[in-house]
């Protein structure tokens, strides 16, 4: 009786072994195609010289982040830095972020453009989706010194840009991403973008240039 006990013991340990490692292959090779749920997330915030807004806020979903920010040391010989933002959630967080910005230009703002990049881990390729303002428009109503507003991603722009990046052979949770707010329109003819002021060329309106500095 003994024999046999052991004899079942020893099958019944060998067969767990097997299909511990028969679940812990399956699961490395998934690894690359399917991203853990509930993973560390990392958002990095491009940030440039004499900025018109303020970064009030970050949220993901229900969850505000800021909190984690850190700031990235800027690269020598270059104007432009990065913040840092990082938290856990599941794929798909992308469609659930609201960022919030104060207008801190002393100016009212017509317009502002704001995108996700994201780099390709195989193929020298940037893929942007761009984000918007859902509360307001800015033509219309244009952001006051001070006021705030939310940009967030539409539904048809994550998909979109989902469907673009599985084109390309790539999983959108898996890509390194950034933010970046580019640009914001004081009026037609002048504009921020990344660090500068620049303004409509007089003889060209599809032209931008820096605005000469006053003697």
């Amino acid at each position: 009786m003994l024999h046999i006990k052991l004899r079942l013991w020893l099958t019944a340990l060998v067969s767990f072994v097997a299909l511990a490692a028969l679940i812990g292959g399956g699961e490395t090779g998934r690894a690359g195609a399917f991203p853990m749920q509930d993973a560390e997330r990392v958002l990095e915030i491009e940030r440039y010289p004499k900025e018109p807004f303020e970064l009030v806020d970050i949220n993901v979903g229900t969850q505000s982040v800021k909190h984690t920010l850190k700031t990235k040391p800027r690269i020598p010989g270059s104007d432009w830095w990065r913040d840092v933002v990082t938290f856990r959630e599941n794929n798909g967080w992308i469609k659930n972020v609201k960022i919030r910005l104060r207008n801190v230009s002393g100016k009212p703002i017509y317009g502002l453009t704001a995108n996700f990049y994201f780099q390709s881990s195989t193929e020298k390729l940037l893929f942007s989706m761009q984000l918007t303002t859902t509360t307001r428009n800015l033509g219309l109503a244009p952001l006051q010194p001070n006021e705030e507003v939310d940009v967030t991603v539409r539904d048809r722009l994550f998909d979109d840009t989902k469907n673009r990046i599985q084109q390309a052979g790539q999983d959108i949770d898996s890509l390194p991403v950034s933010m970046s707010v580019d640009s914001a329109s004081f009026s037609e003819t002048l504009m921020w973008y990344r660090g500068f002021m620049v303004e409509r060329d007089s003889e060209n309106p599809n032209k931008w240039t820096p605005v000469k500095r006053q003697p």
